[in-house]
């Protein structure tokens, strides 16, 4: 339960953590189960909302204390109520996991976690996205929220190179912290969930939203291509569906793919555990990625990865994948049938993908921030 409001130097805002979070809200959910587990963490408020589903071991956690914030943390309440409940802790330091800040907080030094700029660097594909629509205005507001901000954390040098490139951040104020890569409890074995999920065959599964910069509709494309070699190939798509992209699913019906490509939707943890791992080939097709968080997950369970060699991708998953112009359908599947048919390849990637993603860990996150939060407060009087 909440705690009644007391003075804390450090406040780490967990509302982002929703009950089917984004990706933002599962880098939430581990960095503050990484806090939890450090010894010699220092106290730490927790913003939380009534319905926020945080971890046992954050909760049980003696160093942090749980505060109450029951609006959002983004829009007009956060930005009017926050600076008066921050005054009201005594805290020093506030860090934001998004650039939602409130821009009139007063003596908490802010902390801004920037995870990509992809609605300025991709607006030509996201033009029915509002941040690209009123493009000009959100450059402002990213601006804004880097002049007021203490220190500038980038999920990789990849997106910390962008904001000095892009926005002119002084790179005096950015820090690299990689996120971690999300926990996961036991999972279905494979061949019960090839059963209930009604799939044969080799399995290629892809994962994330269905915005034109993921280029799913580039990697249904290369599916013609595959079936001609791997003709008991399934795609599996997996993630929530978006009326406003509908290019991949027509891409699927134009090339007569109703039988080889699934759209699964958004899946549980569980479930999407259980696709990674029963998976024969992950891909990850991406034009423009900030970090990169599937291919890594995909490794976690030890499926092979295919990915897209552009942006924070080959920074991000090193040599524990298979790399390919994700703009040459072609290539795309000569690439995906080499990690389906070469069994060398696969077992390489197979080892290689785990090894790799235990360098993602919730403790080397919190690590991390907490060396962030240090260095801020001892350059403030």
């Amino acid at each position: 339960m909440p705690v009644s409001l007391e003075s804390s130097d450090i406040v780490y805002d967990a509302r982002y953590l929703t009950a089917e979070p984004t990706g933002i809200g599962q880098v939430c959910r581990e960095v503050l189960r990484g806090l939890a587990r450090l010894t010699g963490t220092p106290a730490l408020t927790v913003l939380v909302r009534p319905e926020t589903p945080l971890p046992d071991e954050a909760r049980d956690a003696p160093g942090l204390r749980l505060v109450e914030a029951p609006w959002p943390p983004h829009g007009v309440a956060n930005q009017r109520r926050l600076p008066g409940l921050l005054k009201r802790l005594g805290a020093r330091l506030y860090h934001g996991l998004d650039v939602f800040n409130p821009v009139a907080a007063r003596g908490a030094a802010l902390v801004v976690t920037v995870h990509d700029l992809i609605p300025i660097t991709c607006a030509h594909l996201l033009k029915k996205s509002r941040k690209a629509r009123f493009l000009p205005l959100w450059k402002a507001w990213l601006r804004l929220q880097a002049s007021r901000a203490a220190a500038i954390v980038a999920v990789s040098r990849f997106t910390a190179r962008d904001l000095e490139r892009i926005l002119h951040v002084p790179a005096r104020k950015i820090r690299v912290v990689h996120n971690p890569v999300r926990e996961w409890g036991p999972v279905e074995d494979p061949g019960a969930f090839r059963k209930r999920m009604r799939l044969s065959g080799r399995v290629i599964a892809t994962a994330g939203r269905q915005d034109p910069y993921k280029n799913v509709a580039g990697l249904v494309r290369a599916m013609p291509a595959i079936l001609r070699r791997c003709p008991d190939a399934t795609l599996v798509i997996a993630g929530p569906h978006d009326p406003r992209y509908p290019e991949a699913a027509r891409a699927a019906d134009r090339l007569g793919l109703k039988d080889r490509v699934r759209f699964a939707g958004w899946l549980s943890d569980a479930d999407l555990g259980a696709l990674y791992r029963a998976s024969d080939c992950f891909v990850f097709p991406s034009l423009y990625e900030g970090f990169g968080m599937p291919p890594l997950e995909a490794m976690r369970f030890g499926t092979p990865v295919v990915s897209s060699d552009r942006t924070s991708l080959p920074e991000v998953l090193g040599d524990a994948a298979a790399y390919v112009d994700p703009e040459d359908p072609e290539a795309l599947a000569d690439v995906v049938i080499d990690v389906l048919t070469d069994r060398a390849l696969s077992a390489r990637l197979r080892e290689a993908g785990p090894r790799h993603a235990e360098q993602y860990s919730a403790e080397r996150a919190a690590r991390g921030y907490l060396d962030v939060y240090h260095e801020v407060l001892a350059s403030r009087p």
